[in-house]
């Protein structure tokens, strides 16, 4: 089930802040442990990996996809044309 909607922003913004800390990472996942879904208080960054998988979040279980490869060929588009 995706989730990904109910997440604080500044949670979301812990896992990008955690990925980008990681030289020469473009695209990946991070891995956080949270209390909660709506607060980043007392989060933590479990894991960074460049070799995550889109097709969780193309092909979810339940619920609609996410065109999360075209995100991210667009991300990396805009960083190679700066």
């Amino acid at each position: 089930m995706d989730v990904t909607d109910l997440v604080a922003e500044e949670l979301k913004q812990l896992g990008t802040d955690a990925l980008r800390a990681v030289p020469g990472v473009l695209a990946g996942a991070t891995t956080l442990s949270a209390a909660s879904l709506d607060s980043a208080q007392h989060a933590a960054v479990l894991d960074v990996s460049a070799e995550a998988s889109p097709l969780p979040h193309t092909y979810p279980t339940l619920g609609p996809g996410r065109p999360v490869s075209a995100a991210i060929a667009e991300q990396l588009l805009a960083t190679a044309a700066v």
